[in-house]
């Protein structure tokens, strides 16, 4: 239905293309040498972007036309550069983007991806900010992350039945931040893409500034364990990798709430090895 609207409207023969998790953020069609991208879930019905509101205030309908100035600012030499976006306009109140149709494949996590994607990462932390939030919206001092993350996370897990740590560990304020870099709240492998022509980053719609010690929270719960040394050897090109500390904790329980590496119970998601407390 979606196919034959957007060929009735932008004159595109679209072909749909499979969603590779049950929780994707947009349906996807091919047209000619593009991908549309309708946005299918939002701070509504997800609990992705529900955080990543909240959070950062992230809300990717709102911003829709303005998507794409998300990249400005980011470092030119990326060995994963991000494909650009263009807006399209709305379909039943959706945001649709087009962006280039790039041939390949999600990469697999084998020593050479990850030490691209810790090149990659190296590069993004070389810019700094004493703000964090979306890109495109007011930003907010780092003093105010604390109490926005113990906010949202009384707010977010509240209602359900909490193992005791959990429930403790709300209660807490959490540790103050040193700085903030640009941060890809998803890191799910359909974020990149791998082909003949190279690697690119093709769905950076959850960029944000968050602090340093946020991103690495993410990185070390994503990052499997045979993939970890050459992906700080990559890193290492660029930067010093940061020791998480007493971040981690509630960082983690922030990308619980979240989802933001699928249906975790929080007993996995504390049972990942705190492996960057080890480069201290």
């Amino acid at each position: 239905m979606h196919g034959m609207r957007i060929r009735a409207r932008w004159g595109a023969h679209a072909s749909p293309l499979a969603l590779r998790y049950a929780d994707s953020a947009n349906w996807l069609w091919r047209a000619g040498g593009e991908v549309f991208k309708l946005a299918r879930t939002s701070d509504r019905d997800d609990a992705f972007w529900q955080g990543a509101k909240a959070l950062f205030g992230l809300d990717r309908w709102r911003v829709g036309p303005g998507l794409a100035r998300s990249l400005d600012g980011l470092p030119m030499d990326l060995p994963m550069p991000p494909l650009p976006m263009r807006w399209l306009g709305r379909l039943d109140g959706a945001p649709l983007w087009a962006q280039p149709w790039c041939a390949g494949a999600p990469p697999e996590w084998t020593p050479g991806f990850a030490a691209r994607l810790g090149q990659q990462c190296g590069r993004l932390h070389r810019r700094r900010a004493n703000h964090f939030g979306c890109p495109l919206q007011p930003q907010h001092s780092l003093a105010q992350w604390p109490s926005r993350l113990q906010r949202y996370l009384g707010e977010r897990l509240s209602h359900r039945r909490l193992p005791d740590g959990l429930a403790r560990l709300i209660a807490c304020e959490p540790a103050r931040v040193t700085s903030a870099v640009p941060c890809l709240l998803d890191l799910r492998a359909d974020q990149f893409v791998v082909g003949e022509s190279g690697a690119f980053w093709i769905d950076w719609e959850a960029l944000v500034w968050a602090p340093v010690e946020f991103d690495w929270a993410l990185l070390e719960m994503v990052v499997p364990a045979d993939c970890r040394a050459p992906f700080l050897t990559g890193y290492r090109h660029h930067g010093t990798p940061v020791p998480l500390g007493e971040h981690r904790t509630h960082c983690r329980a922030a990308l619980f709430a979240m989802g933001a590496l699928g249906e975790l119970s929080w007993e996995q998601t504390t049972s990942i090895a705190p492996w960057t407390d080890e480069l201290a």
